[in-house]
């Protein structure tokens, strides 16, 4: 992994992003590119002067903040809409991770037209790593959500690329649902003489367009 790209809007949950792509750089021997977004639909003074502050900010957190001591970094300042300037700025940097802090909610918003992070996900063509919390130190432990899927193992193989599994514990789930698993649970709790029909239910199946037949399990 070359090149980490974080985006910031300065909140705090912006922040706790930053410290994590700082550890990443650190770890890994990568540039650190910090990118913050200023609305360009607003008059030209407006603008002039939020790229100013924004640099300005950039500036400084690169060159005071601890985490960020020791690593080679850049500071951007992108315009336009939030999830289109992050893209850009990742081609541009040619960025091999982005690093987003997690998502202040707008339900309505967020149905419509989705959140920052997913829009990055679904135009973008760089992984993307969310912080939901304040990094302690390197991760310890991973879990992976695995639908068994090609696109599963490629979000695995890919992480695993890019270290971020490295010296981690890694735990693999699948999950999946179970065929009339409410008929099931109902069963369990008759009595025992009135359990034959579930059985027979069991051993024929379910019935046509219900799932896939269910099959006792061995002993």
């Amino acid at each position: 992994m070359n090149i980490i790209l974080a985006a910031t809007d300065f909140s705090k949950r912006s922040d706790r992003a930053v410290r994590r792509a700082a550890m990443l750089a650190a770890a890994g021997g990568a540039r650190l590119d910090l990118v913050h977004v200023v609305d360009d639909d607003q008059p030209e003074r407006l603008v002039a002067a939020e790229r100013e502050a924004a640099q300005a900010i950039l500036d400084e957190t690169l060159r005071d903040w601890p985490e960020l001591r020791g690593i080679e970094g850049r500071a951007l300042v992108a315009l336009g809409e939030p999830f289109d300037a992050i893209v850009r700025s990742v081609q541009e940097s040619a960025a091999d991770l982005v690093v987003l802090g997690a998502h202040r909610r707008a339900l309505l918003r967020d149905i419509f037209t989705g959140t920052t992070a997913e829009r990055v996900m679904r135009t973008g063509h760089a992984p993307v790593l969310m912080v939901n919390t304040e990094p302690a130190g390197p991760y310890r432990k991973s879990l992976a959500g695995l639908d068994l899927s090609e696109h599963s193992r490629r979000a695995l193989a890919m992480a695993n690329d890019l270290g971020l599994l490295a010296g981690t514990r890694l735990w693999a789930v699948h999950a999946y649902d179970v065929p009339e698993r409410g008929a099931m649970r109902l069963c369990q709790h008759r009595p025992a003489d009135d359990r034959a029909p579930c059985r027979r239910g069991r051993a024929a199946g379910t019935p046509a367009g219900r799932g896939a037949p269910l099959r006792p399990r061995p002993r």
